[in-house]
């Protein structure tokens, strides 16, 4: 019994990575090689309408999200949306995010967001945002384009923690992300 479980999770894992292709097992960042952890679904309204799917990349999987956040290993977040989303709705969500998120350094944090969120822009169905953490910084892509650069633990730490943290906009996307089992 507990190997048909196991081979049913197995396999289920399998189907979903298999049914986002955009989400590749394994992706580089500079030298460093980085394994898909997890994906989470973000969603909205009372209705979930699903708005993207967000890939966790990480050195070592993890589903800890406080060592994952407190980790000084490379890290990436990638989104692929299924819906259009104006810059408005963007900037409103990091905001959220951010303001239910950050615990350290916050005026500072915001104020980085203000000069980051010129960066933000409308997203198509379809198209691809991606944040990558480092130590002590983040850098934001939008379809592949380097689009903005923001040097500070504090502030990387709040954005990765919008979707891991403790505050998340949904239990769906944090656990898909953590690769935690329903």
């Amino acid at each position: 019994m507990i190997r048909k479980t196991t081979l049913a999770c197995l396999l289920f894992s399998l189907s979903t990575y298999a049914s986002y292709p955009e989400f590749a097992p394994e992706e580089k960042v500079g030298n460093s090689s980085l394994v898909l952890n997890g994906i989470g679904i973000r969603k909205v309204t009372i209705f979930s309408l699903k708005v993207y799917f967000a890939g966790l990349y990480l050195e070592k999987k993890s589903n800890d999200s406080r060592a994952i956040l407190d980790s000084k290993e490379i890290k990436k977040v990638k989104m692929k949306f299924v819906r259009d989303v104006s810059k408005k709705d963007v900037v409103k969500a990091w905001r959220e995010g951010l303001e239910k998120n950050c615990h350290q350094d916050c005026d500072k944090v915001f104020e980085l967001f203000n000069n980051l969120k010129d960066f933000l822009s409308d997203v198509n169905e379809g198209e691809v945002m991606t944040v990558i953490f480092y130590p002590g910084k983040m850098e934001y892509f939008f379809n592949g384009e380097k689009k903005g650069q923001v040097e500070s633990e504090p502030f990387a730490k709040s954005v990765l923690s919008m979707w891991i943290g403790k505050n998340p906009p949904n239990k769906d996307l944090k656990e898909g992300m953590l690769g935690i089992n329903k």
